[in-house]
């Protein structure tokens, strides 16, 4: 995040740069000359190179610089007066950001099985609706509905016949499904 850092402290540079003053005259109003002097636009050449040679990664502490010759306010806050709300309210939510990561990471491990088992829920719900979709688009087609009606009419008339007419199939079925709930229930 430190990024989100250097750009606003960049933004915070180009805003209260002395050039920005210039920025808001209006050329156009016959009331100022057109023409600057050598002078002034010398110094304001050394100001923009020493902007430029500020060191955006440094850590330590910003203080105030000197008003320029333009009579300008300082282009940052002296380090003893409180931040402006708006760069408050900005070091609080890269504050946030930088946290973002260890509070992810801690509700994670503290809330591990509930989320496998949400994840799991969502991904068998996914699962029943691809398959419904599918099977309706299969079903649609004229041949395979047909087919699929006869597959199911025989499965049943196959199972009838193996396991419910006669009285040992029925007992050797009901063992069977036993059987199979000891299995699950024993895991």
């Amino acid at each position: 995040f430190e990024g989100a850092v250097n750009m606003a402290r960049d933004m915070y540079n180009a805003i209260y740069s002395p050039l920005m003053k210039l920025a808001q005259s209006d050329i156009r109003a016959g009331q100022k000359k057109t023409v600057i002097a050598e002078e002034n636009s010398k110094f304001r050449e050394s100001e923009i190179e020493k902007s430029k040679s500020f060191d955006i990664t440094s850590t330590e502490p910003i203080t105030a610089l000197e008003s320029s010759k333009f009579d300008s306010e300082p282009l940052l806050l002296p380090t003893n007066q409180p931040l402006p709300q708006s760069q408050q309210i900005g070091s609080k939510f890269s504050g946030f950001l930088e946290q973002l990561p260890k509070y992810l990471g801690r509700f994670s491990t503290e809330y591990q099985l509930p989320i496998i088992c949400f994840a799991t829920i969502i991904a068998a719900t996914v699962a029943v609706k691809l398959v419904l979709a599918v099977l309706d688009v299969l079903n649609e087609i004229p041949q395979l509905n047909l087919v699929f009606e006869l597959t199911g009419i025989g499965y049943v008339t196959w199972f009838v016949f193996r396991y419910l007419l006669k009285a040992s199939t029925r007992q050797e079925l009901a063992t069977h499904i036993i059987s199979m709930q000891k299995e699950i229930i024993e895991g």
